[in-house]
C-alpha cells in the first residue's frame, strides 16, 4: 500500500457540481505553468492516482473523488481566492476571516448553527457560493439572512448552490442577482415554490432542482430565461406539468424530465410535441424521464422517434388520480406503442405500466439496447421473449411484476427449431425483485443442455420472491460468478436442503443467502 492508497476525501463531487465550479472559475488555476504541467502526457498515471472517477453502467462518469494530497495542494494554490469553511455556532464572535480576495466560498454548516455570518460576504467579491447542509443541519427560511439584509454582498455572484437546504420558497430578492449563471437547489425537499423573480435572471444558464420532491410549480415566465442551457428536475415528483414557455428556450441543451399533464389541463402546460422546437437538445450524457405517460392525448408514433440522440429513457406511467376511473388496458398499450424510441436507444425503463402486454412492436428493433428495467407493472402476467429480441442487452431488472407466476422458455425466446441459437448473448447482470406470485422458473430439457443460454452471465440477484421454488437447470452452464438470494424463503430452503438443487449451482464461485455466504466445497 502506498501513500496514495489512503486519505481519500469522503465527499463526492458530482458532474453537475463540477461543471458549475469550472464555469464560475472555482476549479480554474491562475498559474499557467501548473496548467501546462497538468496537461502533459506523463501526468496521466498520476491523475488516475489522485482522482478516482465512478462510472455508470454505460461508461458515463457519474462522480469524482479527490485525494487529500490533491485537495490540499489545490487549496494551497488558491488560498487567496477560494475558501472552504465549516460554519460554527459562534462564528460572529470570532475574528473575521481574511476575505478581501476570496472569490469562491464553500460553507459546510455545523449542527444547530444560528445563521450564516455576514462577515463572509462583506467585501462583495464573491463569484461562487456553495452551502452544504447535512442531515443534522437545516438551512431554513429564517436563517437565510444574506438574502434578506443587504444584497450588495452578493451582487457579483455567478453561482449559488444550496444542497439539502430546508427552505420552502426561493426569496423574491434573488431576482437582483442579475449576473447569476448557475442556481442549484439540489435535494431541497421542503422547497414548494420558485419565486417568479427567478425568471428575471437573464444570464442564468443552469437550473438544478433535482430532489425537490415538494416543488409544486415552476414560474410561468420560464420563457424569459433565454440563456438557459441546462434544466435538471429529476425527483420533483409533485410537479403536475411544465410551463409552456420552456418550449421557447432555443438554447436549452439538457432537459432530464418531462411531465405529461392531465388531459383537462394539457392546454396550459408543455407537451412532448413542443420539445421538437428545441433544436439544441442533447440527451447523450443524461437520462430523460417522461412522467405520467398515461395522460398522453392522441399520441402519435413520432413522439420520441424524432431524437436520435435520445439514448436513455424512463417511461413512468404513474400519476393517475385514485378518484379517476381505472385506466383501460388497450389505451395503455396504445400509448406504449406510440412512445416508440429511436433504434439507437441504449437504456429503457418502464414503470407503473398498467397494461397486460409488455411487448410493443418496436422492441424488436432495439439492437443497441444494453439496459432494461420493468418496474411495478402490476398487470403483466408474462414476459416478452427478451433473449431473442435484444442481442446487446447486458443488464436486466424485473421488479414488482406481481402477476407473473411462471417464467419458462418463452423468456429465452428459443424454440425447438432454434437449437444453435444464443439467448441473451451479452447479458451480464440479471435482477429479480419483489415478484410476489412468482413460483416457477423453468427450463425444458432442450434449454437445460444448451450452452447458448446466457453465456456471459456474471451476477444474478433474487430478492423478496417468497414463492419461487427453484432455479432453472441451465444456470449451471453459465459462467455465473455471484448469486445473491434475499428474503426468498422457499428458494433459500430448497438450496440448503436439497442436494439436487445445490448441485445445479455448485459451480458458482460465490453464493449469498440472506446476507450469509455459503460454503462451496466443490
Amino acid at each position: 500500500m502506498t501513500a496514495l492508497d489512503i486519505g481519500w476525501r469522503s465527499s463526492l463531487m458530482f458532474l453537475t457540481t463540477s461543471m458549475m465550479c469550472w464555469t464560475s472559475g472555482a476549479l480554474r488555476l491562475s498559474n499557467p505553468k501548473f496548467r501546462n504541467v497538468w496537461k502533459q502526457k506523463k501526468m496521466i498515471p498520476i491523475k488516475k492516482q489522485l482522482i478516482r472517477r465512478r462510472f455508470g453502467y454505460n461508461g458515463r462518469i457519474v462522480s469524482c473523488k479527490m485525494h487529500d494530497i490533491l485537495h490540499d495542494f489545490a487549496q494551497f494554490l488558491t488560498r487567496n481566492e477560494c475558501s472552504v469553511m465549516r460554519v460554527q455556532v459562534d462564528m460572529e464572535e470570532r475574528e473575521r476571516p481574511g476575505v478581501e480576495k476570496v472569490r469562491h466560498s464553500w460553507l459546510s454548516l455545523a449542527p444547530n448553527f444560528p445563521k450564516i455570518p455576514i462577515s463572509i460576504f462583506v467585501k462583495g467579491n464573491l463569484r461562487s457560493l456553495f452551502i452544504d447542509c447535512t442531515s443534522d443541519t437545516s438551512l431554513g427560511d429564517e436563517n437565510m439572512v444574506f438574502f434578506h439584509q443587504d444584497f450588495r454582498y452578493l451582487k457579483h455572484l455567478r453561482t449559488l448552490a444550496l444542497r439539502s437546504s430546508g427552505i420552502t420558497k426561493v426569496p423574491e430578492q434573488i431576482g437582483q442577482l442579475i449576473h447569476l449563471r448557475h442556481l442549484c437547489m439540489y435535494n431541497s425537499m421542503n422547497l414548494q415554490e420558485l419565486a417568479d423573480e427567478v425568471c428575471d435572471l437573464c444570464n442564468l444558464q443552469t437550473l438544478i432542482l433535482q430532489g425537490c420532491s415538494r416543488l409544486q410549480r415552476l414560474p410561468e415566465g420560464m420563457g424569459k430565461l433565454v440563456n438557459l442551457r441546462q434544466l435538471y428536475m429529476r425527483g420533483c415528483s409533485a410537479l403536475v406539468g411544465l410551463p409552456k414557455g420552456i418550449g421557447g428556450l432555443t438554447q436549452l441543451q439538457t432537459l432530464d424530465t418531462m411531465v405529461i399533464p392531465k388531459k383537462n389541463e394539457a392546454a396550459y402546460f408543455l407537451s412532448l410535441g413542443d420539445l421538437k422546437r428545441l433544436n439544441h437538445l442533447r440527451f447523450q450524457t443524461s437520462f430523460f424521464e417522461i412522467r405520467n405517460c398515461c395522460n398522453l392525448i392522441n399520441p402519435s408514433r413520432s413522439e420520441l422517434m424524432y431524437w436520435e440522440c435520445l439514448v436513455n429513457v424512463f417511461l413512468d406511467f404513474g400519476g393517475i388520480d385514485k378518484k379517476e376511473e381505472i385506466r383501460d388496458e388497450e389505451d395503455e398499450f396504445g400509448i406504449l406503442e406510440a412512445l416508440q424510441p429511436h433504434p439507437s436507444l441504449r437504456y429503457l425503463r418502464i414503470k407503473q405500466y398498467k397494461g397486460t402486454n409488455l411487448y410493443p412492436k418496436w422492441m424488436m428493433g432495439l439492437d443497441r439496447l444494453t439496459g432494461l428495467d420493468f418496474i411495478d407493472c402490476k398487470q403483466c402476467e408474462s414476459l416478452p421473449p427478451l433473449g431473442r429480441l435484444l442481442p446487446s442487452l447486458a443488464v436486466l431488472r424485473i421488479d414488482g411484476l406481481d402477476k407473473v407466476k411462471k417464467i419458462g422458455d418463452e423468456f429465452l425466446g428459443l424454440g425447438v427449431e432454434q437449437v444453435e441459437a444464443v439467448s441473451f448473448p451479452k447479458l451480464k447482470w440479471l435482477f429479480f425483485y419483489n415478484m410476489r406470485d412468482w413460483e416457477d422458473w423453468e427450463g425444458t430439457a432442450g434449454t437445460s443442455l444448451q450452452p447458448g443460454v446466457m453465456p456471459c452471465l456474471k451476477v444474478l440477484e433474487i430478492e423478496n420472491c417468497g414463492n419461487l421454488k427453484s432455479l432453472p437447470p441451465y444456470l449451471k452452464h453459465t459462467p455465473l460468478h455471484i448469486l445473491r438470494i434475499n428474503a426468498s424463503g422457499v428458494l433459500s430452503q430448497s438450496l440448503q436442503n436439497s442436494e439436487e438443487e445445490f448441485t445445479n449451482i455448485s459451480r458458482i464461485t460465490r453464493i449469498f443467502v440472506d446476507g450469509q455466504e455459503l460454503e462451496n466445497n466443490s
